[in-house]
């Protein structure tokens, strides 16, 4: 009796039978014509083995050595053979490596077709279009592409904000009580109308109580503390790395709207170091916006 109800239950080993292999093999020979990428192959693939991941029958079709014809799949499963561990990791880095280019290479027509109807000189779209096509069409290495784009990203958004830090007024010490509380207000009003973060760091870390002063006050045993920081020796993590598949839907080429939406939402925000606000972004072409985005 016993013998039987263990021949019903599912077995819960991680090792694949020869018969889980061969409907491996058979359904992958299958679905492989109606699938663009290996990717889709692995996740339909999953739908017939609940009980394994995409990644478990990813690296399974790779020790089978399969190919979409199926032969030498077959042939190495009736032999039982076992490939070498640096087969499987070259022939997955050139997967890899193919649905990265394919990926990269919609990007890039994508933004040549998008820009090859926008032009507008402020954000230079003509500059931008020639040089994702020199890229697309393999004159310009991607090295060469980073530092180009860098110089036409500061040449259409130069840095024209030179932020500095705040001074405190030297001069002769404030005496009496009304003059402190009046020095006091006036920091933090200032700090309130022009930035309110370090306003409310001011305040919630009772700095504002030395706005008199001539001086910043450092916290007090300041030195003591960091030394204890950067003295402790490091602990090791001895957590393992998990390597998940890549996503590759982060390449999605980003849509116009989606630019407007998202400016939208981002309200009054803050202008960065070229003094750009959302209102100033909002009032250019969202296309040309998006496929800077998308470079």
């Amino acid at each position: 009796m016993n013998a039987e109800r263990l021949q019903v239950l599912p077995g819960r080993s991680t090792l694949w039978s020869k018969q889980e292999d061969e409907a491996l093999l058979r359904l992958a020979t299958e679905l492989a014509p109606s699938c663009r990428i290996r990717r889709a192959l692995y996740a339909r693939l999953g739908g017939h083995f609940s009980n394994r991941s995409e990644e478990a029958i990813r690296k399974r079709l790779q020790l089978l050595r399969w190919s979409p014809d199926g032969a030498l799949g077959a042939r190495l499963l009736r032999e039982g053979e076992q490939s070498p561990t640096q087969a499987i990791l070259s022939e997955s880095i050139v997967d890899d490596e193919r649905e990265s280019a394919l990926w990269v290479g919609a990007m890039q027509s994508a933004i040549v077709d998008s820009l090859a109807s926008v032009e507008d000189e402020e954000l230079n779209t003509a500059r931008l279009c020639q040089l994702v096509r020199d890229w697309r069409e393999g004159l310009l290495d991607l090295r060469s592409v980073q530092l180009v784009f860098e110089q036409l990203t500061a040449e259409t958004f130069p840095h024209v904000w030179r932020p500095s830090t705040f001074k405190y007024r030297a001069g002769a010490a404030v005496k009496t009580k009304r003059q402190i509380r009046r020095a006091q207000f006036a920091q933090v009003q200032k700090l309130y109308a022009t930035r309110r973060k370090d306003c409310a760091d001011t305040v919630l870390s009772g700095d504002w109580r030395a706005a008199h002063e001539s001086s910043l006050r450092r916290p007090t045993s300041l030195g003591e503390f960091w030394s204890q920081v950067f003295d402790q020796p490091s602990m090791p993590d001895p957590r393992p790395v998990e390597a998940g598949p890549p996503k590759w839907s982060v390449l999605v080429p980003i849509a116009a709207h989606e630019v407007t939406e998202a400016l939208k939402q981002m309200g009054q925000t803050a202008p960065g170091l070229d003094r750009v606000t959302t209102a100033d972004l909002l009032r250019k072409n969202q296309e040309g916006l998006a496929q800077f985005l998308n470079t």
